[in-house]
């Protein structure tokens, strides 16, 4: 690694890294990437990734998104025989992660408990799904909450035992009303833990409703005393990747961490038809293929033959391209045209698991949800008044060219 800016050009787009830590973005920076690199690779690489990284950045000063790195850069630097000033730092973070997180996993383990017992299924998510199989230390893993998800047909009876449990939906409307229009609500409880209860594990993709096959291939495991599941490790990664290549405050780069973890621990499980059949199924062959590329390229992470290539093979719409720009970008206003495509675009993706009336009515509660700041009768109308608007416009200025070469 040097100290220039470094871009890789991946199958679907140009990731490009930062001179400095910054709280939002879809990749990380050039020391994030250093700090990632001293968190996750063998030897002498991750010796040289950190005294690169001590000479310019300073721990004190880093963001939400390099903090989470702290216990992995401890872990890693210690093995490594590390012994400089850093270490007692992030080891004091490494010490307080794995207290928050037994704190955390008990009183998940009482969530999980209470709807074993009601013969609610479930399965646990990122984070807490991750510890065990690949981290191997819950001191590894921050996490701000208990991911679990549960059979759609099964979440208002869910919902209803959290309740009876003294947990909250801290969303601003009742949890209730959120199931047709999201994936998730986060709940907390008198111990101000935070829980997410999923009852579709995907979204911003073809067919999110359908979980039918992520259940069938969970992976039965015990978390402290109870049976409860997780997902299978080629399921595994096509979340962390599908979930992490994404703009957001703060970046979640945390991801790579991840998908590089379940990759060196499970290579040999991987399924590549089985991956390939799920991506092409959900329309997220351009997230798979830049997260993939990036591990691939930045950190030689064992990414199996023939994956990527097969996943550059698959067909990808100019639609689904102008939208993985959108979410992978800046925040910012969308012109008429870019808003009408996003709309279309939901409208299609609604309908690849919806139908006959179902598929309008959600496709409205999805569309007033996203944007609760607009009444939905207004976003009916001012959409093809700016629409027709801009054709008017267009159709003048084409007339006035036209007169002034005459």
């Amino acid at each position: 690694m040097t100290g220039s800016t470094p871009v890789v050009e991946t199958g679907q787009s140009i990731i490009a890294s930062g001179a400095a830590d910054r709280e939002f973005g879809c990749w990380p920076t050039h020391e994030q990437e250093l700090l990632l690199r001293a968190a996750l690779l063998p030897g002498a690489e991750a010796l040289l990734a950190w005294t690169e990284f001590s000479r310019t950045a300073h721990l004190a000063t880093l963001g939400l998104s390099s903090r989470r790195l702290f216990p992995l850069v401890y872990r890693n630097l210690r093995t490594n025989g590390v012994r400089d000033g850093s270490i007692d730092r992030l080891k004091e973070t490494f010490a307080r992660t794995y207290f928050e997180n037994q704190l955390l996993f008990e009183s998940g383990a009482k969530v999980l408990r209470s709807l074993a017992d009601a013969g609610i299924p479930t399965m646990v998510l990122k984070g807490a799904a991750l510890v065990e199989p690949y981290y191997g230390d819950s001191g590894l893993r921050p996490m701000q909450d208990f991911d679990v998800m549960v059979p759609r047909s099964r979440v208002f009876e869910a919902m209803r035992l959290l309740a009876q449990h003294g947990w909250r939906g801290t969303y601003h409307a009742a949890p209730e009303r959120r199931v047709a229009v999201t994936r998730s609500v986060p709940y907390t409880n008198p111990r101000r833990h935070q829980l997410d209860l999923h009852w579709h594990l995907l979204s911003n993709c073809w067919n999110a409703d359908r979980d039918e096959g992520f259940w069938a291939r969970a992976v039965p495991f015990a978390f402290g005393d109870v049976r409860t599941s997780r997902l299978s490790p080629t399921d595994q990664l096509l979340h962390v990747c599908a979930h992490g290549v994404w703009w957001d405050e703060p970046p979640p780069i945390r991801w790579i961490a991840d998908a590089y973890t379940i990759l060196r621990s499970s290579r040999r499980a991987m399924d590549q038809d089985a991956l390939i059949a799920r991506v092409e199924y959900h329309h997220l062959a351009l997230p798979l293929t830049d997260g993939l590329v990036y591990l691939r390229e930045r950190f030689a992470a064992e990414v199996p033959e023939g994956v990527i290539a097969r996943l550059r093979a698959l067909r990808v719409s100019a639609l689904e391209r102008f939208a993985y720009g959108i979410e992978t970008g800046p925040y910012r206003r969308l012109s008429t045209s870019e808003l009408a495509r996003v709309l279309y675009l939901d409208y299609l993706r609604v309908g690849s698991s919806e139908h006959g009336i179902r598929h309008v009515t959600t496709f409205v509660r999805r569309t007033a949800d996203r944007w609760p700041d607009i009444p939905a009768w207004q976003l009916a109308v001012q959409l093809p008044f700016r629409f027709l608007r801009r054709v008017a416009r267009r159709l003048v200025n084409g007339r006035r060219t036209f007169a002034a070469a005459d």
